[in-house]
């Protein structure tokens, strides 16, 4: 994208985000958007499979242990794990820089379906969330609160969780 000032141009770096491409992949897509937003050069294509098998993503979708423990060793990043964020909390961690990502459960059709999505930017009104069943996209707070922080307390969990992740200063990151 491109902003015109007065007498130059200067160009704005905007972030590609990586899609879902199935109904089961949110975990690896979210890890690799957090490597994005950490300043790492990853591709779906490149990186998707080695991060699914990581996550030890199958149709089921990846368990909570596996992938919390898959966050705690990226050496660019350091995530917070926080039961139950509030409006208020996710937004004071994303007013600091960083980002959430944030694991929510609902219910539609006697069901409990799940989802794990990277909120990376706010403004008074909304949040900027990657890899929602809408895309990328702004979702104004009270949308987000009544859709994603619904409380739930299942087999796999309490719901919704967050991860608050701010990059680790001290990690030098290679390929930025």
């Amino acid at each position: 994208m491109v902003e015109l000032t007065p007498g130059k141009m200067k160009k704005q770096l905007t972030r590609r985000w990586i899609r879902q491409r199935d109904g089961h992949s949110c975990v690896p897509v979210a890890i690799l958007n957090i490597l994005k937003w950490a300043g790492i050069r990853v591709t779906y294509r490149k990186d998707f499979a080695y991060w699914n098998d990581k996550a030890r993503c199958t149709r089921d979708g990846a368990h909570v242990r596996d992938y919390s423990i898959l966050l705690s060793q990226i050496p660019a990043v350091i995530a917070t794990r926080k039961t139950r964020p509030t409006l208020g909390e996710i937004d004071d961690v994303l007013s600091e820089g960083n980002v959430v990502l944030l694991r929510s459960a609902w219910e539609a059709g006697g069901e409990i379906h799940r989802h794990l999505l990277l909120i990376t930017n706010r403004t008074e009104k909304s949040f900027f969330m990657t890899n929602t069943f809408r895309g990328h996209a702004w979702f104004a707070k009270g949308l987000v609160k009544k859709w994603y922080l619904e409380e739930h307390h299942l087999r796999s969990g309490k719901y919704p969780t967050a991860w608050f992740v701010k990059r680790n200063p001290a990690a030098r990151v290679a390929n930025a």
